[in-house]
């Protein structure tokens, strides 16, 4: 029998993160990975990308992944941010 602390698909994660976190859905962990994904300083991402300003510099920003972004972490699950872009932390925290 599996237990949560088991790996799952990516569509078991999907499942787990669109649901609250309680007893028996325990939290899952996004690790985002922001460059050329969610933010962009070259070009849109999507056809929903809005463009931003941060500090002099400009950003695209895909909306329809931050919202799934904000639906996750609002479900009580967890995010982590990876990049090797170079984003400072006060940066992507004011993008997103």
């Amino acid at each position: 029998m599996r237990n949560h602390f088991d790996p799952c698909t990516i569509d078991e994660w999907i499942q787990k993160s669109n649901a609250k976190v309680d007893d028996t859905n325990p939290p899952v962990t996004l690790l985002l990975d922001l460059d050329e994904t969610i933010i962009s300083q070259d070009n849109p991402l999507s056809l929903h990308s809005l463009q931003v300003f941060v500090n002099d510099l400009a950003f695209y920003v895909d909306l329809d992944a931050i919202e799934a972004i904000k639906r996750i972490v609002n479900n009580g699950h967890n995010l982590k941010i990876i990049t090797d872009a170079g984003y400072s932390y006060d940066d992507v925290n004011q993008v997103l």
